[in-house]
């Protein structure tokens, strides 16, 4: 399905709404599996983000245009107060929107600040990319388009106003091998954010892919 060129799916019929996004050379079916263990007390929407999957972009984005992307997609689907939850890119917009529209947000593996150059990042993240999820382009090959969005978003992290964000509606989620996104990051996190939680799963960056049990019942628990 498709509103206002953002294609997306839907799974579970439960009061409560998740919306979930993606990482970067991913698309709606990353969380399918996760979701699934949460159909019974939970509506899930699980997206593809702009510039990825089914979704088009027809300019470059920055951060603020992907929140406001999603936060529109929300009004018109006149969704009530979801939980938000992203991986990594994902997350990244997650807190954007944490900070510009307070909703109650779950990073997980999320680069909350860059420690590295962008080249290095792009290109290590990548290499996990094809690795584990065969995206069907990396940074490398992206369009003019995509590169300078992907920049965009880079750049527009180091705008983030931390005490914008209600620490205490965020939860931060790593993983314990994670390379692209280290330990040391996820603490940053949680002392920018007085009040948000911490937790370490097993695993590298896309821990998230297997650890669906465990993290179904971390966010039964904190939605």
């Amino acid at each position: 399905m498709t509103i206002n060129n953002l294609f997306y799916d839907t799974l579970g019929s439960g009061k409560k709404e998740i919306v979930f996004l993606h990482g970067f050379g991913g698309s709606h079916h990353c969380f399918k599996a996760l979701a699934s263990h949460l159909d019974s007390n939970f509506k899930s929407y699980l997206l593809d983000l702009p510039g990825f999957g089914e979704s088009k972009l027809e300019r470059a984005f920055n951060l603020n245009d992907y929140a406001k992307s999603i936060n529109d997609f929300i009004i018109n689907m006149k969704i009530d107060n979801p939980l938000i939850i992203g991986h990594s890119f994902g997350g990244r917009i997650a807190l954007k929107m944490a900070e510009l529209y307070h909703y109650k947000i779950i990073l997980i593996s999320t680069p909350i600040y860059d420690y590295r150059t962008l080249k290095t990042r792009v290109k290590l993240l990548a290499n996990k990319l094809f690795k584990i999820s065969k995206p069907s382009a990396d940074y490398k090959n992206a369009s003019p388009l995509m590169r300078q969005t992907m920049n965009n978003v880079f750049s527009d992290m180091k705008k983030i106003s931390f005490k914008n964000i209600d620490g205490n509606k965020v939860l931060i989620i790593y993983a314990n091998n994670d390379k692209v996104v280290p330990k040391r990051v996820a603490y940053y996190g949680k002392r920018k954010m007085q009040g948000s939680g911490l937790i370490e799963i097993k695993g590298n960056h896309f821990a998230y892919l297997k650890e669906t049990i465990l993290l179904s019942k971390v966010i039964e628990n904190y939605a």
